[in-house]
Formats: C-alpha cells, sequence, structure tokens
C-alpha cells in the first residue's frame, strides 16, 4: 500500500504550471513509446472493468512492471476501472482493488459510484479520478464528486472554454479534459447503441462500435452516426491559461506508432512558449495529421453541433492510405500500392461495409515473383495473411516495427511494496511483525 505520505506527494507532482500531458496505454508498449515521447502520465486497464476490454490490456505483473518504469521517471500511471459493476462482481472488484493498491498506481479512474465508495472506505491509499463517463459537465457535479472524495474529474467533452473557465474558478478539484482521439456519437459516451444492436455494452467496456458502420435508407447511405476526431491542439494556450490540470489523448486501442507521434505533437506544443504555441500547433498538426484516424474536429466551442462533427460520406478507419485489394487468393492478397510499403509495417484492411476490418503486420510480400521487403508506390503487391479480405477493400497502415521492444519489457522490474519488518525471538518461540 502507499505511504501515508503518497497523497500528498501526489497533490504536489501535479501542481506544476503545464498541464499533465496524460496519454493511452492499450499495451505495455505503447506505455512505454508514450514515456518515450513525452508523456507526463499514461492509463491503462486491466483485462476485466475497463472500458477497452476488447483491447490488449494489461495483466498485473505488466502494469506493475510499467508503474515501476513510470514512478522511476518521476512519471505517473493511473487504472482505468471504469465501467459499471454488477452486484455479483462486487466482491471480484474488490479483490482486484486490493491487488492493485499494492502496486500503488497514482489512482483509478471510476464510473460506478458504488466502486467510489468501496475505494474510500477499504483502500483510502488510492486516489479516485471521476471517468467522463459519470457524466460530470458543471460545478455543481464537481461539489458532489468533492463530497465524494474524488480527487480529479474527467469532464464531458461538449464542455465550451468559457464553462471550463468557469468550473475551474469554482472548484478545488483537479480538472481533465479529452483533448485529442475518437468521438463517441453521443459525444462523450454513456452510448447504449451498441447494447441496443446486439447486447454488448459501451457502459461495461464491450463497445461494438456500431456508429462507424455504413446505414442505408431509401434516400442513400452514409455514415450518418460516425463523428470525426477530436483534435484540441489550437486550444492548448487557453487550457494552460485557464489552469487545467490535465490534457487527456484517447487511444487505448491504438498502436505504438500512433501514440508515439501524438504525444509527440503534444509535448512540442506545451513546450513552446505561449506567444509561438499557436504557430507550434499548425507544425503538429501537420505531423499527427499523417496518423489520424479520421478527419480532424476542433473541440470545446466546436462540438455544439452535429453538422460539422459528422461527415456522412467519410468512411472513418485508422491509418494512413496505403492503396486497395485488388484480388484475393489462398491466404493472400494483392494490393495495388499508393504509398511504399515495408516488411514489419502494420497495417488495416478495411472493407467498403465500413465495419471494423482485420489488421496484421506484414510479414512476408511479393513483387514481380520475388520476395521483397520493400514495395514501391504505385506497385501491385502479395501479401501473405490468413484473414478474410474482400477485393475493393481500402488499405491503411498504422504503425511501423522498426525495432522489437520485447527484451526491453522482459527486463523491466516490478514495482516493489516497501515492508517494515518487527521480528522477536524469545523462548516462546518466533514472532514477525509486518507493516505495509
Amino acid at each position: 500500500m502507499r505511504p501515508k505520505t503518497g497523497k500528498d506527494e501526489y497533490t504536489r507532482n501535479i501542481t506544476n504550471r503545464l498541464p499533465e500531458l496524460l496519454a493511452p496505454a492499450g499495451s505495455i508498449e505503447a506505455g512505454l513509446a508514450a514515456f518515450d515521447h513525452g508523456a507526463d502520465a499514461v492509463y491503462a486497464g486491466l483485462a476485466r472493468h475497463n472500458a477497452r476490454e476488447r483491447g490488449k490490456n494489461f495483466s498485473l505483473q505488466d502494469f506493475s512492471k510499467l508503474a515501476a518504469y513510470a514512478h522511476k521517471q518521476n512519471k505517473r500511471i493511473y487504472l482505468t476501472l471504469n465501467t459499471l459493476i454488477k452486484d455479483s462482481e462486487l466482491s471480484e472488484v474488490a479483490e482486484m482493488m486490493a491487488e492493485v493498491a499494492c502496486i500503488r498506481p497514482d489512482a483509478i479512474i471510476v464510473q460506478d459510484p458504488g466502486v467510489v465508495a468501496m475505494a474510500q472506505r477499504w483502500f483510502p491509499e488510492l486516489n479516485v479520478h471521476a471517468s467522463t463517463q459519470m457524466g460530470i459537465h458543471n460545478s455543481a457535479g464537481l461539489k458532489v464528486a468533492e463530497m465524494l472524495g474524488i480527487k480529479r474529474v474527467i469532464l464531458e467533452r461538449q464542455v465550451t472554454l468559457g464553462e471550463l473557465e468557469q468550473i475551474i474558478k469554482n472548484t478545488n478539484l483537479e480538472v481533465e479534459v479529452f483533448v485529442h482521439g475518437a468521438l463517441c456519437c453521443s459525444r462523450s459516451g454513456s452510448c447504449l447503441f451498441s447494447s441496443w444492436i446486439g447486447g454488448w455494452s459501451g457502459n461495461r467496456g464491450k463497445c461494438k462500435q456500431p456508429c462507424r458502420r455504413r446505414y442505408f435508407s431509401k434516400d442513400g447511405n452514409g455514415f450518418f452516426f460516425s463523428p470525426n476526431d477530436l483534435c484540441a491542439l489550437d486550444s492548448v494556450d487557453d487550457l494552460c491559461r485557464i489552469g487545467v490540470s490535465s490534457l487527456k489523448i484517447e487511444g487505448r486501442l491504438r498502436s505504438e506508432d500512433y501514440v508515439a507521434k501524438v504525444v509527440a505533437g503534444y509535448r512540442q506544443v506545451l513546450d513552446s512558449a505561449p506567444e509561438d504555441r499557436r504557430q507550434v500547433a499548425l507544425e503538429a498538426f501537420n505531423s499527427i495529421r499523417g496518423v489520424a484516424s479520421r478527419k480532424l474536429h476542433g473541440a470545446f466551442e466546436n462540438l455544439q453541433s452535429f453538422d460539422t462533427i459528422i461527415r456522412h460520406d467519410a468512411m472513418g478507419v485508422s491509418g494512413i492510405p496505403m492503396g486497395e485489394v485488388i484480388g484475393t487468393g489462398k491466404n493472400r492478397i494483392t494490393l495495388k500500392l499508393s504509398r511504399d510499403l515495408y516488411a514489419h509495417d502494420r497495417i488495416r484492411v478495411q472493407p467498403t461495409s465500413g465495419d471494423e476490418g482485420p489488421a496484421f503486420t506484414v510479414v512476408e510480400m511479393r513483387v514481380d515473383g520475388k520476395d521483397e521487403t520493400r514495395a514501391l508506390r504505385g506497385s501491385v503487391c502479395e501479401i501473405v495473411t490468413h484473414l478474410p479480405v474482400e477485393t475493393g477493400a481500402k488499405v491503411y497502415k498504422l504503425g511501423s516495427q522498426t525495432t522489437s521492444p520485447v527484451k526491453r519489457i522482459e527486463s523491466l522490474p516490478l514495482e516493489r511494496l516497501p515492508l517494515d519488518f518487527d521480528i522477536c525471538v524469545s523462548a516462546e518461540g518466533l514472532q514477525i511483525d509486518v507493516a505495509i
């Protein structure tokens, strides 16, 4: 468990002049990439009870390794425990919190008020952050959060800059806002779309993203529920000025390459002089745009109308356009490339239906019947894959793997728990008292 001074140390660490830059860690590789490129903190989830259960996520051992690495670098790590919990799961969640408390994350991110109460009663050493899924969007909501013992509130995305400034003036709590990444068709989650269609609850971490699909009507078809991605690079200076505590990047289902580039862009803007931030933001935007999932859309005031958030004629997909599937065969596909492709690139093949397509790493490819490690723009190449792919599907690059992070991950130590022992040896026997 965290020493008694833990909360004081936590408060001192986050009360600096610049907002914390908080990055997604859907895997230990993404977490390391985030720290390497300037993140002050990461948030990550275990296999259950987090809002991205279909992601790779963490074992307790890997979470402990990343926590130890973060704390050694004077960085922070938060655990997402941000789904709604059934009554039958409360004992399981309590056991999970007991194990997590020994790893000493800097906070847990929670949606369910019952979990907040459990943390306050049984694990007071754990700081609690209110998930955006709690639906807090005004000063009254923050006052309730403060009464519950919550230390930070992650606001809903549709709050305007003016509202945000007023909220910060009226609270003692830390305020965190999303600045980049995918938008739910309900803007800030708490969405029932997936649950209604197939029983896969987004509030339980199982969203199937039906909003990203193409829909048909007698008047035509399109992606009527699929919002553009959020990008608040041009608002960073305002967020610094009004005193936001943390700038959060969405993306626990994204690759480490995506995380690295987006974090680096926001780090560049944060570290620039205030008078230079607008120009630096433009440069960062041009860099980030290459790994953007969809068209990037402004934040805060720009989210007040759906007129510009959704482009119903544009399919939302991840990555850089690379070409098209022009043929399929047994365990292989044929591509016509619009950009150079390399062995070990990570690609996604997106079907025309708009459903999420398969993603995989290019292991073998052939050009003109010869094995190659590079296929040039404009060429036709064959790629080996056992995944189902259709002709006409678009191909997108998700990232490149130039070096393997396996050895680095294996060498990371676990987070160590400090223990105090009192050992008494007497004629009656041996007595050991342990203080955690």
